[in-house]
C-alpha cells in the first residue's frame, strides 16, 4: 500500500494494488483500490472542500496510474 498526503492537511490517499479474478469469465485482474480519508470539521463548508479535494486526488491519481491505452479503451474524454 502506498500512501500520500492530500493537500493543505486534508488526510490521506492510499493506493493499494491487488490481484482478483473476474466473476464473469474468471480471468485475472488487477484491482486498484483508492481511499481518501481526513479528520471532519465543524466549520462552514469544509466537508464540501474536502470531498472536492479527496475526489480530484483520486482521479488525477488513477489517471496518472493507467496508461493512454487504457483511456482509449474505456472512451476518456476531458471535461
Amino acid at each position: 500500500m502506498l500512501c500520500t498526503s492530500l493537500p493543505d492537511d486534508k488526510g490521506t490517499l492510499a493506493l493499494d494494488l491487488k490481484h482478483g479474478v473476474r466473476a464473469a469469465d474468471e480471468r485475472e485482474v488487477l484491482v486498484i483500490e483508492l481511499n481518501a480519508r481526513g479528520k471532519a470539521k465543524e466549520l462552514t463548508g469544509y466537508m464540501k472542500e474536502w470531498f472536492d479535494v479527496a475526489h480530484s486526488a483520486i482521479v488525477n491519481t488513477f489517471d496518472s496510474f493507467t496508461t493512454e491505452q487504457a483511456h482509449t479503451l474505456w472512451g476518456k474524454y476531458e471535461v
